[in-house]
């Protein structure tokens, strides 16, 4: 997707890559080179600097679409984090936040982000690093108006950083958003249900071409560059074909794991002004290298716009049987997409299915299937005082060392310590002023298994959150 043009830059943004290069590299585009100098260097690195290093590792591989690389890097990169159970769920936050958005899982990646900002404590370099992620996700899942409202936020706190490279960034990022909604809203995709349900504060905000794009770093500015080519294209000018091309056979290098998103960027534009015979290349060129869904296979949650580009491809055909098969088959991938992922972004909640698949919050989507199953398990039986980490290992069939093992390794603490914060979470959201209960603070804790009022006590000290009573008070 089109985050990923901008996850290298970052990184690098949030991270020292100690004079190595990788920076420069990410800078000009050359980011499968930098994935291969970051790798080395995370092999080579010791101490706190070994824990960013593979942290950008990861994220660099993220970028190229080479996910299971990237997650064995970010896994090691949080089990080497230490200190507080704060300091490392918002490592966990983090990392986890940029692999659900990875996965196609943008309520999750939402969540994760969201709970870094919640955190008063974040530097501020790791606070726009979330805003930008946020706005991606709002971006995503159709929220347009709420995505460009991150990035105001994103401006009012790039204006007190030291140098003008987060400010030009969010600029970049509104550029794009703009630009991409501008080729969707042309009127002959006006039948695209999932964009035009949409809204755009940014109507009066306009492309201001040279101006947005100097300063940027190269990587960005060829984004750009691309974009309003491919807005010329939605508009009839077919003579940017030539141009989108050329970006496009960069990506197939540069960023192959998202190559398809662009060409379906592309694809958009070319039926937007007639251009199907270039739009049947594009869309061919998925097909030819598998991507594309066929009769046999359900459709994925993020393909819907592939599904509605072969409805338009195979009417501007003439193939109207065709175009009606794809065109529900769209719909549906469009309406699946709002029910699993819009709403409970909207609502800011989820739901456990029964094999824990579900439970993908900042912990869940850090762990394996199996151990997923245990920690929707624990989030089941909070309010079970007598819950146990061995009672959770049994649970799943494996020892309770296993358990904490897996939890150390994938989340950074232990299962006893992830018990623990839920049931304050619980805790908190029930004492806070928008979900005022007329429990006691000692009912309340022993509806979520919390037994006694010195047990609670000494849970919150350790968790850094004060007295239950502050709570109250806010």
């Amino acid at each position: 997707m089109f985050w990923a043009v901008y996850l290298p830059l970052i990184s690098t943004m949030v991270t020292d890559d100690g004079g190595c290069g990788i920076s420069a590299l990410v800078r000009e585009g050359n980011i499968r080179e930098a994935a291969a100098r970051a790798c080395t260097l995370a092999e080579q690195a010791q101490g706190s600097d070994r824990i960013a290093v593979l942290a950008l590792n990861g994220d660099l591989h993220l970028a190229i679409g080479a996910n299971e690389e990237a997650e064995e890097s970010l896994r090691k990169s949080q089990s080497l984090v230490k200190g507080t159970i704060g300091q490392v769920r918002l490592h966990a936050s983090r990392n986890g936040a940029w692999q659900a958005l990875s996965r196609g899982r943008i309520s999750t990646a939402l969540k994760c982000f969201s709970s870094i900002l919640a955190d008063d404590a974040v530097a501020p370099e790791r606070r726009l690093e979330s805003l930008a992620g946020e706005c991606f996700a709002l971006h995503q899942l159709g929220y347009f108006d709420d995505a460009i409202r991150k990035l105001d936020e994103m401006n009012a706190l790039s204006v007190t950083m030291p140098d003008a490279s987060w400010l030009r960034l969010a600029q970049a990022i509104r550029a794009d958003l703009t630009l991409q909604a501008e080729i969707r809203r042309s009127p002959q995709l006006g039948d695209h249900i999932f964009w035009t349900a949409a809204t755009f504060l940014s109507r009066g905000w306009q492309w201001d071409g040279d101006a947005t794009i100097d300063g940027l770093a190269p990587l960005v500015a060829k984004r750009l560059h691309y974009l309003q080519q491919v807005r010329a294209l939605s508009e009839g000018d077919a003579l940017s074909i030539g141009n989108i091309k050329r970006y496009l056979d960069w990506s197939a290098t540069a960023l192959p794991g998202h190559q398809r998103f662009f060409k379906v960027e592309a694809a958009l534009a070319a039926l937007a002004s007639g251009q199907t015979s270039f739009a049947d290349a594009l869309l061919d060129a998925r097909r030819a290298k598998g991507d594309h869904l066929g009769s046999s296979s359900a459709p994925g949650r993020w393909e819907f716009e592939y599904l509605y580009c072969l409805a338009k491809l195979h009417k501007q055909l003439g193939r109207a049987h065709e175009s009606m098969l794809q065109f529900e088959q769209y719909a549906l991938c469009a309406m699946q997409c709002i029910r699993v992922e819009v709403l409970p972004a909207a609502q800011h909640s989820s739901v456990a299915s029964a094999d824990g698949s579900n439970v993908l919050d900042d912990i869940g989507v850090l762990l394996p299937p199996r151990y997923r199953r245990a920690y929707a398990y624990m989030l089941d039986n909070l309010g079970n005082p007598n819950l146990s980490v061995r009672e959770i290992a049994a649970h799943i069939g494996v020892t309770q060392r296993s358990l904490q093992i897996a939890f150390k390794a994938y989340v950074g603490v232990s299962p006893k310590d992830v018990l623990q914060k839920k049931r304050l979470d619980r805790i908190d959201s029930e004492l806070s002023a928008d979900q005022r209960t007329n429990l006691s603070i000692l009912e309340v804790a022993r509806k979520w298994g919390v037994p006694n009022r010195s047990k609670l006590a000494n849970w919150y000290r350790r968790q850094h959150r004060g007295k239950p009573s502050d709570v109250l008070t806010v």
